[in-house]
């Protein structure tokens, strides 16, 4: 029988996704005690906003191209996968007594469709493996040793003793849930070099113009370059979606990651131009409205024109370029055409700010993966800490990717830390 006051303590900092299932994998091990270590009243807050409340758990996608969907470093993410994979997430929930469904595009939800059974599953398994959860618990920073080793976390009442601790505080996003970046500053503070942080898979803020008589209009697969000083243009494919604030849709958020979070830059520097007809080039576009035009003389623009775009958008555009939508094709001059396709082609956006955290789904940047082992998770710069989840510079698009990458951050953190303690108990 093991006893547990003796036994190596993990700490783990956090009970989102990736603390959580951290625990679980470190305490069934054996021959650990396991604290997790959580800010709020409750546990899960952000997991319990994802996908709308339904919870997209993750992506039965090939592991290949669930890399593929990180917009950077995802390769880091290539031993964590092998390790726990989609298809291990799968059954860890079925033995909990949660079924995963797959839907469209390899995304898997719970059956139940509620982000609260995720969350009841992987709280009930770390009950059951003897998990001591603390709540209302702020930690500030860890402690080592003079070999430069962990011996303690840092909470706001005092300390406990850790032979091993996992940072699996999230990162920025959503910060009313409690991810308010407080690993970027106990990494950093230890040597870590710290990514610049911005908001990721957020909407955009934009100028009123850019925007008027366009909220809920949807265009459907367009191209949006970003164009930033001193910078390559940017450009990310697919729905876009006006509102009453800016833009969203899967292009928008996809592309969100790249503006800066300088907001003094912003004004006169920072630009987005939206193809609405990617697929066209512009050349045989041209070609294609004269055609239209000389077959429809007496038709008005508009009316030409609405087979393409959306026509609250063609308004719009050619409200920016002053045409009379009611002017008929043969009218239409070959300057006003013009203008006309190059509105199209890059009709001008503004942003007029960062991308609010309050609104993104993720962090980008955080704790640099060149700092991180990523067969283990643990620091390349402290033995015996282990880094999880976001907290780690590692973001992709929606559709499950972040959660599988915290779920197996998280489990190979937890497997590493026991690991790692035991044996160390062994050579003491």
């Amino acid at each position: 029988m093991v006893d547990f006051c003796r036994s190596p303590h993990i700490v783990i900092v956090g009970a989102g996704p990736a603390g959580l299932l951290a625990a679980i994998s470190a305490a069934q091990q054996g021959g650990v005690r396991v604290t997790i270590l959580e800010k709020n009243a409750e546990a899960g807050q952000k997991l319990l906003l994802t996908g709308q409340g339904r919870c997209n758990v993750t992506n039965f996608s090939p592991n290949a191209e669930i890399i593929a969907r990180f917009f950077d470093n995802g390769k880091f993410l290539y031993k964590p996968l092998h390790h726990f994979d989609a298809e291990a997430l799968r059954d860890f929930f079925a033995s909990q007594g949660l079924r995963l469904v797959e839907q469209e595009r390899g995304r898997a939800f719970p059956e139940t469709q509620k982000a609260r059974d995720v969350l009841g599953a992987l709280l009930k398994a770390a009950l059951d493996s003897g998990v001591d959860i603390r709540y209302n618990t702020q930690v500030t920073d860890i402690k080592c040793d003079d070999c430069g080793h962990i011996k303690a976390v840092v909470t706001a009442t005092g300390f406990v003793t850790a032979d091993a601790c996992i940072l699996a505080v999230g990162g920025c996003s959503y910060p009313r849930t409690g991810s308010t970046g407080d690993g970027y500053a106990i990494a950093g503070r230890h040597g870590h070099r710290i990514v610049s942080v911005r908001a990721g898979l957020a909407p955009i803020h934009t100028t009123t113009e850019d925007i008027f008589g366009l909220q809920g209009v949807s265009v459907r697969d367009i191209r949006l370059t970003l164009t930033l000083p001193d910078h390559k243009p940017l450009s990310c494919e697919g729905d876009l979606l006006f509102t009453h604030f800016g833009i969203t849709g899967p292009a928008v958020l996809r592309l969100s990651r790249y503006l800066p979070q300088d907001e003094e830059i912003y004004a006169g520097f920072v630009r987005l131009h939206l193809d609405a007809l990617p697929n066209y080039a512009h050349d045989v576009l041209g070609r294609m409205w004269i055609s239209d035009m000389t077959e429809s003389p007496n038709v008005s623009v508009k009316h030409i024109l609405k087979k393409y775009l959306p026509t609250a958008f063609l308004l719009a555009a050619m409200r920016r370029c002053a045409i009379n939508p009611a002017m008929p094709g043969r009218e239409c001059t070959k300057a006003m055409r013009s203008a006309l396709l190059n509105m199209v082609k890059a009709y001008p956006i503004t942003p007029i700010k960062p991308p609010p955290f309050e609104m993104a789904m993720v962090t980008a940047g955080g704790v640099d993966t060149k700092n991180i082992n990523p067969k283990t998770m643990q620091s390349k710069l402290i033995r015996g800490l282990y880094f999880a989840g976001e907290v780690i510079d590692v973001d992709g698009d929606t559709g499950g990717y972040n959660l599988q990458a915290a779920f197996s951050t998280g489990h190979l953190a937890g497997q590493s830390a026991a690991e790692a303690v035991k044996m160390s108990e062994c050579d003491d």
